[in-house]
């Protein structure tokens, strides 16, 4: 975005990465702005979208793209890790959303972008707390998209599959069920790619890769087959795959 002339506005917990990515925003031509906030505190994000607002000069658009996934055989799933992963994954961007709206429908223009998953409509083993997360955060968005767009707020949602981010190697979580299964995930670059290619074309909903939505699809016309296949096929998983719990002990 920066590329394209933006000026972007970041934020997350870590300041030494935040000022790495701000700064190579601006080597790429663009403006930057980055502020230090814990998306779990939900009653600042008010107040921050109030000094980012100040800071930039206006919100043109809001990327909801922050993510943790807590991947866990459900047995071993706590309330608390569920808690926080709806708290990050969906509850802060309902936060944002909703204290930015006010600034674009008085503006009477905006764009709200949603980063989903392939796991919020592929619910996968290990990944019930995400995958809930993200179903959430794009129901949310198809209700939004119907509500404002007769008021010039666009709003678009997007449907990742594995891609290749630290996400992925996160200390404490099992090893995501694409790994075991050998599935190549997705370069950065191409889904950024094809991220800024949905933004510029203004499309509520993409799949990347789309033939995940022919997955979709297909289970949506066989449910129980679905899910009978995916319990085989998981067995079959375990018995070629060597996988251990955190503490290293067979699971």
């Amino acid at each position: 975005m920066a590329q394209a002339g933006a000026v972007v506005g970041i934020c997350a917990r870590r300041a030494d990465l935040l000022e790495d990515v701000a700064r190579a925003c601006r080597e790429h031509g663009g403006d930057a702005r980055a502020w230090v906030q814990d998306l779990t505190r939900l009653d600042e994000l008010e107040g921050f979208i109030g000094q980012a607002e100040k800071e930039l000069g206006g919100i043109d658009m809001l990327v909801n793209n922050a993510g943790i996934p807590k991947r866990r055989a459900i047995a071993r799933l706590t309330p608390a890790e569920v808690d926080l992963v709806m708290t990050v994954n969906y509850l802060a961007p309902v936060h944002l959303t909703l204290a930015v709206l006010p600034l674009m429908l008085a503006r009477g223009q905006g764009r709200i972008f949603n980063v989903a998953s392939v796991a919020s409509r592929l619910g996968g083993s290990g990944e019930s707390a995400y995958a809930a997360s993200k179903a959430a955060l794009g129901v949310w968005s198809e209700a939004l998209a119907a509500e404002l767009s007769p008021q010039r707020i666009v709003v678009q949602v997007v449907y990742p599959g594995p891609i290749d981010t630290d996400l992925v190697n996160a200390a404490g979580e099992d090893p995501p069920l694409a790994a075991r299964a050998g599935i190549i995930r997705m370069p950065l670059p191409d889904a950024v790619a094809a991220l800024m290619s949905q933004v510029e074309d203004g499309s509520f909903e993409r799949w990347v890769p789309d033939h995940f939505r022919e997955i979709y699809l297909n289970k949506v016309q066989d449910p129980e087959g679905a899910i009978a296949t995916a319990s085989t096929w998981l067995v079959e998983l375990e018995r070629q795959v060597d996988v251990a719990s955190p503490n290293g002990a067979p699971r």
